[in-house]
């Protein structure tokens, strides 16, 4: 499935894996890549929170970014299986509809 990206708004990347997202960012419309020496955990969530769509990663920080974006009325792209593990998707109580 390919989702179309609402150029009106700045794309943004928060990584711990700098040199993965800049050549990601090379073939898309990136306006920013944070990296954790730009932001610490909290101002990523922070950040990750006020997103209109949120497209995350198989983390923890992303889930609960995921949680705050839901709330506020914003939409969220998950991985499916959220874990990659096969031991660990049984126990997932999180599961998009």
């Amino acid at each position: 499935m390919r989702l179309e990206i609402n150029n009106n708004y700045p794309t943004l990347v928060t990584t711990d894996d700098l040199e993965y997202a800049n050549y990601i960012s090379e073939r898309m419309n990136v306006a920013r890549v944070y990296g954790p020496r730009e932001i610490n955990a909290w101002q990523t969530l922070k950040l990750m929170s006020k997103a209109r769509n949120l497209y995350c990663a198989n983390s923890t920080l992303s889930l609960w970014a995921s949680f705050l974006v839901l709330a506020l009325g914003g939409s969220v792209y998950c991985p499916y299986p959220f874990f990659r593990d096969a031991e660990m998707e049984s126990a997932a109580a999180f599961r998009p509809k």
